[in-house]
């Protein structure tokens, strides 16, 4: 149940005393050697080594390699391979690690990505909604307009009607008296 919620660091050489890491170590075995006083790191089999950054008091892992941030201390700078140190994560910080790039913005994570997908989306959707909006008050400045061209109208049609009726009343009444 430990292993759910804590990592473990050992080393196979008493020389070598495993220290901590960071965020951006990957869980594995590394092979250490000193090579011109200097300690180097390799994964292990893989033997491209790379040397070690001196941080006074321990070495940590260079910056870029899957050793970043692996910190250990040296009882000996003798040229000579000082074994292997292994790094596991148990399965909070494996998840920590895995949420921490798919979350990271800086790394593009897939979540990343989708989410600036969507952004983009949403941006695309609300200029066309402004797009629309602007269409529909032209559509309805020009129904307004039609709409009052039409009571115009509709108010000289009525006033000739009246007119026309007037007219009618009178050329009956005019009939009228002469019979």
């Amino acid at each position: 149940m430990a292993y759910l919620f804590t990592s473990l660091g050992s080393t196979t050489d008493a020389n070598v005393t495993f220290v901590g890491f960071t965020d951006n170590t990957v869980a594995g075995i590394y092979d250490v050697q000193v090579v011109g006083g200097v300690p180097q790191l390799s994964p292990a089999g893989a033997g491209t080594f790379v040397d070690a950054v001196d941080n006074g008091a321990f070495f940590t892992g260079a910056a870029g390699t899957d050793a970043e941030g692996l910190s250990f201390s040296m009882a000996s700078l003798v040229d000579a391979s000082y074994g292997t140190i292994t790094l596991s994560l148990g399965v909070i910080p494996q998840l920590k690690q895995h949420l921490s790039i798919l979350l990271d913005s800086s790394q593009q994570g897939p979540l990343t990505s989708e989410l600036d997908s969507l952004t983009k989306s949403i941006d695309d959707l609300n200029d066309t909604l402004l797009r629309m909006d602007d269409r529909l008050e032209l559509f309805e400045k020009k129904i307004r307009q039609e709409f009052i061209n039409l009571e115009i109208i509709l108010g000289r049609l009525n006033a000739q009607r009246n007119a026309f009726q007037q007219a009618l009343q009178n050329l009956s009444s005019f009939f009228d008296r002469q019979n």
